[in-house]
């Protein structure tokens, strides 16, 4: 992994399919095709984890089990799960609809999953036995849905707080919805595995991105409370976010708990050993999503309701984790680092001391002379280059909303007249020393404000965008301009 290579971001959800959602199924298998007829080697996702109504896979309810909207339907029916009469019907969407998912998706992938239960329930108890988490996942989901409640914390207070006797009798009168649940998972491992191998036969590698925080009203923070500051009533304080950056004139509330570093580190951080364990059956190097939180993180409280600005700096130990981590995985670390916001010399030591790439962003480069994120500036090739990440406009949406000092330096740095600055900014990514180089889907194919994945701060319309059809007539110019710079 240490020569120069190029890769592609782009999330299971926005693949093409004849459904309202991306998924696993025969277009993940040629979307790996085309990237090989591309010349590409790497290949990001957004985290592949349950979402919550939001559709934001940043806020997911488990830190663990796969996402079952990301589960192929067609595949189920080749397997005997469904019926061509049970998936007929579904209109082709243009954008990923978070309705027609809990309607109409979800539905048919747990009724091949009760199927699927009640002809091989061995399978269910093999698989529970392979994997710590799953039953308590399968629990959690169906006192959801027997409640009628959206979190944990609404739970009555025997379960919610964690009665053994509570727990054992809830479990006992909920098995055959359990089991249901344990067989959605088995199909997504599935399916998965099937695709990873496939990228593997390829020599692609697989990018996961791992959120550093977990959802306050998930399966993790139930079964490991004591792990997460909460009070109470199971709610959050102080409460994850950040401060007035980029993206944000009033910092942002994220809503997610704080961890407990003491008792993580009293447990060996086991907990983060088992998450990372998981992380890497799913991928072959991971992006860690806000890796300064690991130095300090934004700690906004509950008093101060949604306004970000009131919080402050806590210390974190990441430095005590990421030795355990290299403990138990060795020294050469299948992570990268996303090292941006307000970035101070104690996340720089934590980053370079664990010989972590970091990450660079073009968009952000131009807001100044010599920035650092200019690729002249960069120190070493230890970074990963972006044009932009899912957190930022496309490079042609970016272009025609900057200030024209903006757009004038990035011309006079790329030596181009604008007319298409997606490419004139894929090749300055390309050219830099930086070892890797991954580029958002919608830059390759020349799309506007109309493709941007996600805005920060804002819920409405977001981690929506998906490709209609794979652009295998772009495969050639993408090719010959990686080798050109020798990727």
């Amino acid at each position: 992994m240490s020569q120069p290579i190029a890769g592609v971001l782009m999330h299971i959800t926005s693949l093409p399919s004849p459904y309202s959602c991306g998924s696993l199924g025969i277009n993940a298998h040629r979307f790996l095709d085309w990237m090989q007829e591309s010349g590409l080697k790497l290949w990001q996702t957004l985290p592949l984890h349950p979402i919550d109504g939001a559709m934001s896979p940043y806020s997911s309810t488990s830190a663990f089990a796969g996402a079952p909207h990301l589960i192929d339907l067609d595949t189920l029916m080749e397997q005997g799960w469904l019926t061509a009469f049970e998936l007929a019907g579904s209109s082709k969407q243009h954008w990923v609809s978070a309705s027609h998912i809990t309607n109409w998706i979800l539905p048919r992938i747990e009724l091949a999953a009760e199927r699927f239960a009640e002809a091989h329930p061995e399978r269910i108890e093999a698989f529970i036995e392979q994997e710590h988490w799953v039953e308590e996942w399968a629990h959690y989901q169906c006192l959801l849905k027997q409640l009628g409640v959206y979190a944990w914390q609404d739970f009555p207070p025997a379960l919610r707080d964690r009665d053994p006797k509570a727990l054992q009798e809830s479990r006992r009168r909920l098995q055959s919805e359990m089991y249901i649940q344990i067989a959605i998972q088995i199909f997504f491992f599935e399916q998965w595995d099937a695709l990873k191998a496939k990228a593997s036969s390829l020599g692609i590698t697989l990018v996961g991105d791992l959120p550093i925080f977990v959802s306050q009203n998930g399966v993790d923070t139930w079964t490991h409370r004591h792990l997460f500051h909460l009070d109470k009533d199971g709610y959050p304080n102080p409460v994850a976010g950040v401060p007035p950056d980029v993206f944000s004139e009033t910092g942002q509330h994220w809503g997610n708990p704080h961890y407990n570093w003491d008792a993580h580190q009293s447990e060996g951080f086991a907990w983060w050993i088992q998450r990372l364990e998981a992380e890497l059956r799913l991928t072959d190097q991971i992006r860690i999503d806000h890796f300064r939180g690991f130095a300090a993180a934004w700690a906004i409280p509950k008093s101060a309701g949604r306004d970000a600005r009131k919080g402050e700096w806590v210390p974190a130990k990441g430095l005590e984790l990421f030795t355990a981590l290299r403990e138990h995985f060795g020294n050469d670390l299948p992570f990268f680092a996303e090292d941006l916001g307000i970035i101070t010399e104690d996340v720089n030591a934590l980053r370079t001391s664990n010989n972590l790439m970091g990450m660079k962003i073009l968009q952000f480069a131009f807001t100044a002379n010599d920035h650092i994120y200019m690729p002249h500036m960069y120190d070493s090739e230890n970074w990963v280059c972006y044009t932009g990440t899912h957190d930022n406009n496309t490079i042609i949406g970016w272009f025609e909303a900057a200030p024209e000092s903006e757009r004038n330096r990035f011309m006079a740095y790329t030596q181009s007249d604008g007319s298409q600055p997606n490419w004139a900014m894929l090749s300055l990514a390309l050219s830099s020393k930086a070892r890797w180089v991954i580029i958002p889907m919608q830059d390759f194919i020349d799309l506007d404000a109309s493709g941007r994945m996600n805005t920060p701060g804002q819920a409405d319309k977001q981690w929506g965008w998906r490709l209609q059809v794979l652009p295998w007539d772009v495969c050639e110019r993408i090719r010959l301009t990686i080798q050109h710079f020798n990727r």
